[in-house]
């Protein structure tokens, strides 16, 4: 498999869900937020991320991608090999086979958490069911007011 076909295997996962494909992102807006997916290659070899999350539409991005995202991918060990294994177009899986397991991957991980959260409201319980913040840029912890000032320095 290729990246073009890579690619055309995403889109027609996403394309059913109303995800609309521009270049490696695909977006699903809504008045509230903008839920997105992004696809990369990786610089050291034929293989893929695929990051997700959301984009605050009552919030500057400023120089960030999207406010809230998560990159697919399992604490589990094993489980982390197999995603390795379908997002990198090196490994021996034939075509039906990586296709398939990518729509699952995708179904299953990543619109699964989209899918519930469509609005601010939605957003800030899920940021709120995280084990910790750290991912979560300063901008959108003061917009939610996640913050308390005993604990910003400055």
């Amino acid at each position: 498999m290729d990246k073009i076909k890579f690619k055309q295997a995403v889109d027609q996962i996403l394309s059913p869900h109303k995800f609309v494909r521009n270049k490696n992102i695909w977006i699903l807006k809504s008045p509230e937020i903008n839920k997105v997916i992004s696809v990369y290659k990786s610089y050291y070899s034929d293989s893929y991320y695929i990051d997700f999350g959301f984009i605050i539409n009552n919030l500057e991005l400023n120089d960030l991608k999207m406010h809230v995202f998560k990159r697919l991918g399992a604490s589990d060990y094993d489980e982390q090999l197999l995603i390795d294994r379908i997002l990198s177009l090196d490994s021996s899986m034939l075509e039906q086979e990586r296709v398939s397991q990518l729509r699952s991957l995708i179904e299953g991980q990543v619109l699964s958490v989209l899918e519930r959260i469509n609005a601010e409201s939605d957003l800030l319980v899920y940021i709120q069911s995280l084990p910790n913040l750290n991912m979560i840029p300063f901008v959108v912890k003061n917009y939610f007011r996640l913050t308390s000032h005993k604990n910003v320095k400055g």
